[in-house]
């Protein structure tokens, strides 16, 4: 009769476990890093805003001036 044994798995399981445990990390510090992309872009948006709403208010200012500069002429 030939023994037929069967492999000890125990050390590839805890391979495999520990690998998605490594991977479970990477993946909250991803969640993080695009969490943090999602504030400094609605920043970014915010700050376009506020910059646009400037410069019509300045377009408004020089488009005063020009009128007052015509007239003066």
């Amino acid at each position: 009769l030939a023994g037929v044994g069967c492999k000890d798995y125990d050390d590839d399981i805890k391979e495999i476990n520990n690998k998605i445990e490594a991977s479970d990390g990477k993946l909250a510090s991803l969640e993080e890093q695009l969490n943090s992309l999602k504030v400094t872009i609605s920043t970014l948006e915010q700050a376009d805003k506020d910059l646009q709403q400037k410069i019509n208010e300045q377009e408004k200012a020089i488009s005063s001036a020009t009128g007052d500069i015509e007239q003066l002429e």
